[in-house]
């Protein structure tokens, strides 16, 4: 039960990754609540930086940080262990989708 509630939950994050992605969540007029701190990658042309934290990642994808951890452990999404901490690149994002 434990895998395969795994591979369910893995399943509904790249589908939500990938309804942010393409733009098919509806902001209502809000904005992405996801801002870069200090230090940290500045938006690309697109409003999603080129490299983020698994916590600017989960809020660009409206998914909880533990949700992109469990993806990165998993191996479905790649990302770059620096010391203690991920980051996870625009491309790795777009990478995940399309697996």
């Amino acid at each position: 039960a434990g895998l395969t509630a795994g591979i369910g939950a893995g399943m509904g994050i790249g589908n939500i990754m990938n309804q942010a992605l393409s733009g098919g969540m509806a902001n209502q007029g809000q904005q992405p609540t996801a801002q870069p701190q200090a230090g940290g990658a500045a938006p690309a042309a697109g409003g999603m930086p080129e490299v983020m934290t698994p916590s600017e990642a989960a809020a660009v994808l409206r998914v909880s940080e533990e949700d992109v951890i469990a993806a990165i452990t998993a191996g479905d999404l790649k990302a770059k262990k620096l010391g203690n901490a991920y980051r996870i690149s625009k491309g790795s994002l777009e990478e995940f989708l399309k697996s």
